[in-house]
């Protein structure tokens, strides 16, 4: 569901989760 000028919540945490696994993996 999307609303007029809204951010996609779900699919923000999404990739906030996806680049800090990658950061993650790359600092271990």
């Amino acid at each position: 569901r999307k609303s007029n000028g809204d951010i996609d919540v779900d699919a923000m945490a999404n990739e906030l989760e996806e680049h800090l696994k990658r950061h993650f993996w790359k600092v271990t």
